[in-house]
Parts: structure tokens; sequence; C-alpha cells
């Protein structure tokens, strides 16, 4: 094939690429929306960057409100998808783009098996972070922070702007530094708009009457399939209910935060046991949602217990996943992975810190009120799980 035929071909596959995206229609809303002064939707950014528009320029156009270069871009590109094959050799063709992949810092939580990871950008620094910790000694009953400080220095090392803090779901294995965060950081916070069921739930279930259960704790209630920026960053939500009902994996270009609903494929996936957790919901999500992703995609999971004392690991890919992952494969029957999930869950002990946690998560990382002696307390049920008279019998 001649170089000129090739080039004809990439374009013709780019114009049908624009046409199957609808991006002349959401750059005509974004216009739009610029003459009205009102905020840019997530998906200008995508469609800016389609055109080949790198991250800082497409978020620059966006910020400096410059919809008569907008409108051009589009009326070219619409001559473009119009264009008959033959001449489309004429245009030019999609600009060829220079944004960077974002680049992730994981750090590691020995204490419980977590993993927080700083994404940003490497040319503007916008940054999200996931699942950050808050120390906490079970048996002095007191937080820490040197996993926060140890998170602080990375931000501060690559100067970068942190958006937002996101919360993969309500964490029942360790206290969130979200709290301590936002307050150091001034971010904004988000997590699952279902994260109301799992407090109403908790609340009844801790006896905590004061308790908000609306979600208002958190600044950024999401909903799946939403799409919201941090700066340059563009972040999709992806809803995988089965460890909890709140639970959501976060997609960032090619990459994906599976919180407790994936692991990595010589450990499996995440419990189902928790109140209203679901190992029926589970294997939808993982099976029909997250195995529908391109194998390509990189996944970044949220606990690694090292299995066999293995060195840690904490990325794989979706294709590896489908075809290895020791407990839900493409190919593993839903029956036979809810029956599994179920019988082994029925064997697992409670999470150690599963009560400090709630506390704690359930309010966006803000500890207990002091009591009237200046301390604060936590509510840790006795024989909760299985009930028993004043003698313990």
């Amino acid at each position: 094939m001649s170089s000129r035929h090739r080039q004809t071909d990439e374009r013709r596959e780019w114009a049908a690429y624009l046409q199957q995206h609808n991006i002349a229609r959401v750059l005509d809303n974004l216009v739009a929306d610029m003459l009205s002064h009102k905020p840019a939707e997530p998906e200008s950014f995508l469609a800016l960057t389609a055109l080949g528009l790198s991250a800082p320029e497409a978020q620059a156009m966006i910020d400096r409100g410059l919809h008569h270069k907008i409108r051009q871009m589009v009326d070219d590109m619409k001559k473009q998808c119009t264009t008959p094959a033959q001449d489309l050799a004429a245009f030019p063709g999609p600009a060829s783009s220079n944004a960077p992949a974002p680049v992730v810092e994981a750090l590691f939580d020995s204490t419980t098996s977590t993993l927080t990871y700083v994404v940003h950008n490497p040319e503007t620094r916008d940054a999200v972070i996931f699942d950050p910790v808050l120390d906490f000694d079970a048996n002095s009953f007191q937080t820490r922070t040197d996993s926060l400080a140890r998170l602080i220095a990375v931000v501060e090392a690559k100067k970068l702007n942190v958006h937002y803090v996101i919360e993969t779901h309500v964490h029942a294995d360790h206290l969130t530094g979200a709290g301590w965060l936002k307050q150091r950081l001034g971010c904004n916070s988000v997590i699952s708009s279902r994260v109301k069921g799992v407090q109403e739930t908790f609340a009844q279930h801790l006896d905590m009457p004061t308790l908000k259960c609306d979600g208002s704790q958190f600044d950024k209630l999401v909903e799946d399939g939403e799409k919201f920026t941090a700066g340059s960053l563009v972040i999709e939500c992806i809803a995988t209910p089965g460890h909890t009902p709140a639970c959501t994996c976060f997609k960032i270009g090619g990459l994906l935060f599976t919180g407790d609903a994936l692991f990595m494929p010589d450990f499996g996936t995440g419990r189902c046991d928790f109140p209203n957790g679901s190992a029926d919901d589970l294997y939808t999500s993982i099976h029909d949602k997250l195995y529908a992703l391109p194998d390509e995609t990189r996944v970044f999971v949220g606990h690694d217990y090292q299995p066999g004392g293995r060195a840690l690991k904490y990325e794989t890919t979706i294709r590896a996943c489908k075809a290895q992952n020791k407990q839900l494969t493409a190919v593993t029957a839903r029956e036979e992975f809810v029956a599994w999930r179920r019988t082994r869950d029925a064997g697992l002990a409670p999470p150690k810190l599963l009560y400090q946690s709630l506390q704690v998560n359930l309010n966006n990382g803000v500890l207990p009120s002091k009591g009237a002696n200046g301390k604060r307390y936590m509510i840790i049920p006795l024989n909760g799980l299985k009930n028993t008279d004043e003698v313990g019998q």
C-alpha cells in the first residue's frame, strides 16, 4: 500500500471516529455553554483531546473561553467528516497529541496491606489520590500520620495540585486519611452516591443516631457512568457493587483503579459478606463490566496480601485477569463463582479494624467528637456477631 493510500485510510478512520463519538455535537454544546457562561462538561475536554490537542492546550482553551477557536475547529472537522474518501488526503488529519500518560505513584501500608495511589499529569501537575490511610494502632488506640506524611512528601516533591481524594468504597480494614488531607491540601473528596445506604445500615448497627446518612460529609457524590475532571485529568466512574453496595472503580485513560473488587490474579476478588454485599453482584461487576474493558487496560488493585509470601505486586491488566484470576476468569460460570465466594466468605473472620474503621470512614475521615471529659471514644459492639445474655451465655 502506498504512503498516500495509508494516510488516506488513517484519516478516513479518524473521521469515522469523530462521527461515531458525536464530537461535533459535544463541542457545539461547549460553545453554547461558554457563551452562556456555564461550566464546561467533562466530555468537552475529551472532545478537544480527540481533535489532537494536548491536555494543557485543551484545558487552557476551556479556561480562557476561546469559543471562536473551538467553533473554527468544529467547522473544519465537519468538512472533513463529509468529504468524499478520495479527497480526504487534502486535509491534515488529526494533530499529533503530545499529552503524556498519567503517572501513578503507589504507596503501600504493610499493616493493612492497603495501596494508596497518587495519579498525576506530569505536565500540568494535576493530581488525585486514591484510598489514603490514617495509621491506627489497635493496641494503644492511637492514630498516627506516618503514611500520610509519606504521601505529602510525594505531593510536595513533585509540586502536585491535588484536586480530589477519591474513595473506592467505605473501607472496613483501615481508617481513611481523607479528612486529614482535605485539611492539609484544601482538596475535595469523592465517593459513590450509594454511600448513603451504607451509612444508614451502619448507623443502626453501631447505634450512631447523630450520623448524617445523606452523604453530606463528602464533597462530591458520583453516579455510575459519570465523568468528571480534576484539571486536565478526566475520571470515569464505574459502579462495581458486590464487596459493598457502594463500591466504584475509577478509570483515568487506560488506567483502572479497582479498590476491593478485583485483586491481583493470584489472589482473586473481594469478599462479599458485609451487609448488602453480594457475590452475584460482584460477578456482574467484574465479569460483565470490567472484563468488557480493553484487554490492555492497566489495573491497579486496592490491596495486595502477598500470597505465599511473594514480593509486593499491585499492577496487572484486564487481559491477565480474564485469563488468570484464580477465582473469576472470563470463562468462569456465574453459579460456580457465586457458590465458591459464599462458601469462602462463610469461613472468614471479620476485619481486625472493622468497627474502628467504619466509624471514621462513614464520616469521611473525621474522628468521633470529644466527650464531656475532652476525650474521643469509639463504639465497639460486644458480641456484635452473635448476641448473648448478660453473662455471655
